[in-house]
């Protein structure tokens, strides 16, 4: 009787990932904060909407700031000024930045 004939073919064989897939796998930590941090501003222009003009710690206070992580909402804040969703104002005053802005081409 034959012996079926085994080969080993590349395709089967499962190589630790390179290019593009690494490049991808090594970003998703960045890429999952980023969406976090952008999570975050959203909430803050939607908590500020109401009220329009907060000083920093008010605002901070209503958003429930002080059960978020370390950091977390200057981090929030930077991201919701950079977007225009958040205009600082002097004295620490903060304001709704208004409806959300597209990117113009």
């Amino acid at each position: 009787m034959a012996t079926p004939h085994l080969s080993w073919r590349a395709s089967e064989h499962r190589a630790p990932a390179t290019g593009r897939a690494a490049a991808r796998s090594e970003d998703w930590p960045h890429r999952h904060e980023e969406a976090v941090v952008q999570a975050e501003a959203r909430r803050l222009a939607l908590t500020l909407a109401p009220y329009r003009v907060l000083p920093k710690d008010a605002l901070a206070r209503v958003a429930g700031a002080s059960h978020w992580h370390e950091g977390s909402f200057d981090r929030a804040l930077a991201a919701a000024i950079r977007s225009g969703m958040i205009d600082r104002l002097p004295g620490g005053f903060l304001r709704d930045g208004g409806p959300p802005r597209t990117a113009q081409h």
